[in-house]
């Protein structure tokens, strides 16, 4: 019964360990289909994604090639058109040339010959060896055009200003190129004065003179006057109190004053 036992015994304990080893192995097997697995997995989702990407690029760069390609161009001025704002060009300008014409348009010499005599015929503009003029003033003139027209008389106006400020007053100069000049001629008054302005140019004359104070506006600056204008320039001006201002305009007439721009009044 003891042999019996222990033949029956062993038998169990190898049996144990046949099992036990058949578990580690059936583990292993398992860990070892679950790695392939997943890798497997990993690898399907990497050549999906990059087959996702070449697809993405493929379209990109089919897209860039179209874009490329089939880009549509502007489509051309009609005559009437550009007719038009090349006699705007003229008045605002005082004059034009052929070449500044061709570039800014994209049309040919004859072409562009061919609208000037068509102006011209219209009475709008004067034609001219390379290009053509106004046959009248431009509608507003840059400031260093105009500071040089009846330069003798300004200079009289503005020392005649002179004697209208105050000890101690608060004035208004604007970007005129009168007014200029009485900012020019400011420190003869030897008057302590504040002033205010909405011209870079007056407030950089003004600016080191001992007896003066001055506040520069803000706004955006309108280049061809060189003045600084707009909402928030008007703004600004609210919160001041002067007693003088001196104002430059662009003309006189039985109405009143004139300026050539809205933002100007």
């Amino acid at each position: 019964m003891k042999d019996n036992g222990l033949i029956i015994l062993r038998a169990l304990r190898c049996a144990i360990h046949v099992h036990a080893l058949h578990i580690r192995f059936l583990t292993v097997s398992c860990m070892l289909t679950l790695f392939y697995f997943l890798k497997q997995n990993i690898t399907c989702k990497q050549k999906k994604v990059n087959r996702k990407y070449l697809q993405i690029s493929e379209h990109i760069c089919y897209t860039e090639d179209m874009n490329t390609k089939h880009q549509p161009h502007e489509e051309p001025m009609f005559a009437d058109e550009r007719q038009r704002q090349i006699a705007d060009l003229v008045i605002a300008r005082g004059k034009v040339r052929t070449a500044q014409l061709t570039t800014l348009f994209g049309v040919t010499e004859p072409t562009l010959r061919k609208d000037l005599s068509v102006l011209e015929e219209r009475g709008l503009l004067k034609r001219t060896h390379g290009g053509a003029v106004s046959v009248r003033p431009p509608r507003e003139q840059e400031v260093a055009n105009r500071a040089a027209h009846n330069a003798e008389a300004k200079q009289a106006i503005a020392l005649a200003c002179l004697q209208e400020i105050g000890e101690r007053d608060a004035i208004f100069l604007d970007g005129g190129t009168t007014v200029f000049q009485i900012a020019r001629n400011l420190e003869r008054s030897g008057r302590y004065v504040t002033v205010l302005t909405n011209a870079p140019a007056v407030a950089e004359i003004i600016a080191d003179l001992p007896t003066v104070t001055h506040v520069l506006l803000g706004g955006y600056l309108r280049r061809i006057s060189g003045s600084l204008v707009g909402p928030l320039a008007l703004e600004n001006l609210t919160r001041f109190t002067i007693n003088t201002a001196f104002i430059g305009v662009g003309g006189l007439s039985e109405s009143g004053c004139t300026v050539a721009d809205l933002n100007e009044g």
